[in-house]
């Protein structure tokens, strides 16, 4: 099933990959794309970011180049409009605790479906903020 954080980036377009990542301070930018499917590109800001932790466990030579596969992206509310996320990847873990995203779509060749995470339908190029008060386990 998937989590909060995955069902605000990703709508209905399937697993997606990461090909873009940036954190600096109080800032964590993050690029996705779904593998298959329409090119929707995706860019979630996160802002008042801290890291609290990357782990990195490359295989080989290569392992941390872009795109990467995403294995579980996690979310926790820690109150006052914090979260705490947990990004795992196939061979970088990044833990850091910030407000909750807002995020950018282009390429869109259709619709994103609305639901309970989506509020209305968004066509090309858009920008949406998940509500202060949100249910993890709608």
């Amino acid at each position: 099933m998937s989590t909060a954080i995955e069902r605000f980036l990703y709508g209905d377009l399937g697993i997606h990959g990461i090909i873009g990542f940036t954190a600096e301070p109080g800032l964590v930018r993050i690029n996705l794309t779904p593998w298959e499917g329409p090119k929707v590109h995706t860019v979630a800001v996160f802002r008042e970011a801290q890291i609290s932790s990357v782990e990195a466990y490359p295989d080989v030579s290569g392992d941390l180049e872009w795109p990467w596969d995403v294995i579980g992206f996690d979310c926790y509310g820690l109150g006052d409009g914090r979260w705490r996320f947990v990004l795992h990847c196939d061979a970088i873990e990044w833990c850091f605790e910030l407000a909750w995203p807002t995020i950018e779509r282009s390429g869109a060749s259709r619709s994103i479906a609305a639901g309970p995470l989506h509020g209305p339908l968004i066509l090309g190029a858009s920008r949406r903020r998940c509500p202060r008060a949100y249910d993890l386990d709608a």
